[in-house]
């Protein structure tokens, strides 16, 4: 219950903060940089765009940096994190939901089937067995 309990917060956390950086997107000056990344100071994006603002770093100074770096994966295995494939799909549907949720043009139909599907995913959820 307690992990059902925290993924849902983890959802709807995210979910939250995706609608913030759009906010402050669309609330932007129209004539700043758009791109793919989100304009946020703890992206990638808004990290190099202060570098270059602040002057601190060139561009080419930065890619340059970027392209000669390594990486080391590690992987480590807890038995606490490990979640069947149908329970990470209801988790997703559950995150797909709550953002299809946050658009302002759905019919009072459409809102109610998506919170009907919210429900019985999180029932699902609630009466599966999350380690197989």
């Amino acid at each position: 219950m307690f992990n059902l309990a925290l993924n849902l917060v983890n959802s709807a956390e995210t979910q939250h903060r995706l609608r913030g950086i759009r906010e402050h997107e669309f609330a932007a000056d129209k004539n700043s940089h758009v791109g793919p990344l989100p304009m946020t100071e703890d992206s990638v994006r808004g990290t190099i765009e202060t570098i270059v603002d602040e002057e601190e770093g060139t561009e080419s100074e930065i890619f340059e940096k970027l392209i000669n770096q390594s990486v080391e994966i590690v992987l480590t295995a807890h038995p606490t994190e490990v979640n069947r494939r149908t329970l990470l799909r209801k988790y997703r549907l559950i995150s797909e939901t709550l953002g299809y949720l946050e658009r302002g043009d759905l019919h009072p139909y459409e809102r109610s089937e998506a919170m009907i599907t919210l429900k019985r995913t999180i029932a699902a959820i609630w009466g599966s067995d999350e380690i197989r």
